[in-house]
């Protein structure tokens, strides 16, 4: 035997025979073959303890059953444990002359507790990840960095301290993350994929854009056909009554001449200074006057046209009704023009 095992043996009180596998006591005798037993990461009070021994489970009987068969330690997990422990102690004290490195030696119950859960947690998953067809030797190496780097140090000890009486290993974070992550029903889409879907999206963008346009084209030149046609039937109107306007002046002067005309052959009488004159013209005016109210009133002349006032602007059913603006769905209407928003507002 090695003459600093057997040292160590000694010193230790025998403790290190409960470490009853070879490859267990490989790794303590390669840790003491560069450590004193004095600097070393273990000590005999750590080796007094049970929990790192194989078959070793959590006290108290509150601890469900799964969680109790995954914190059992195995040989595996007391390979683990001793591998973390050393490699924790090797890390912390690379820097440290040789007789301070006791002072990082971890507490009995960091050693115990916590230091066990975790190898034992770790060395279940690696035992049912191997019965996979799916592990192979780079996710065990990727397993591997992750237990020496304690990835999981926070899931192990919520996992230990909740004692989930439904808890399953496939719970632990490390098994959905690495052993059997759990796969998208949707396939996996590359970068080159989704720019080629961006721009697709945006050429459908662009066309219903410019499909928006063109609706706003053909509503706004259908509104301008429509407001034309109005002002031109507007147009027409008050042309027809500006006509009709001018046709009933037309027949007033008529009447207005006739009038004179009369006039002219009958008020010459009443010029003249002689009595018999004056009464002859008088009494031919009232007769005419009396022949046209006549007339007037049996319908055969158009004199009521003398009567109404004059209208300058034409009846409103005549004119056309004024048109709503219509209502666009992209383009604006500036001054009279068809514009576009700007970018922002067009999203």
């Amino acid at each position: 035997m090695h003459t600093t095992t057997s040292l160590w043996m000694q010193k230790g009180f025998g403790y290190a025979l409960f470490v009853s596998f070879e490859e267990a006591r490989e790794v303590l005798r390669a840790h003491l073959d560069h450590n004193k037993w004095k600097d070393a990461a273990i000590n005999t009070e750590q080796l007094r303890s049970v929990r790192w021994m194989v078959g070793s489970q959590p006290k108290g009987n509150t601890c469900p059953a799964e969680l109790r068969r995954v914190l059992c330690v195995t040989p595996q997990s007391q390979v683990l444990h001793l591998k973390l422990v050393v490699h924790l102690f090797g890390e912390q004290s690379r820097r440290l002359r040789a007789s301070a490195r006791s002072r990082v030696r971890l507490s009995s119950d960091q050693f115990d507790d916590f230091f066990a859960d975790f190898a034992c947690m770790y060395s279940m998953v690696l035992t049912e990840a191997r019965q996979l067809s799916t592990w192979n030797a780079e996710k065990e190496e990727t397993l591997m960095k992750s237990f020496f780097q304690r990835d999981y140090k926070a899931d192990v000890e919520a996992i230990v301290t909740s004692k989930l009486a439904t808890w399953k290993l496939q719970h632990f974070g490390l098994w959905h993350d690495l052993v059997a992550p759990v796969t998208s029903p949707v396939p996996e889409t590359s970068a080159a994929e989704v720019m080629d879907l961006e721009e697709q999206a945006h050429q459908a963008k662009y066309r219903e854009l410019r499909a928006k346009i063109a609706q706003d084209l053909s509503t706004m030149t259908a509104f301008n056909a429509k407001s034309d046609e109005n002002d031109r039937r507007s147009h027409v109107v008050s042309v027809m009554h500006e006509r009709a306007q001018v046709q009933i002046g037309k027949e007033l002067l008529g009447y207005a001449r006739l009038c004179e005309s009369f006039m002219e052959k009958s008020c010459r009488v009443m010029l003249s200074t002689e009595k018999n004159s004056l009464d002859a013209g008088m009494t031919g005016l009232l007769k005419n006057l009396a022949v046209s109210k006549k007339a007037w009133k049996s319908g055969q002349s158009p004199m009521d046209k003398c009567t109404p006032r004059y209208k300058a602007q034409p009846p409103a059913e005549d004119m056309p009704k004024a048109m709503e603006r219509p209502q666009l769905k992209v383009c604006q209407v500036v001054n009279g023009k068809l514009v576009l928003p700007s970018e922002g507002a067009l999203g």
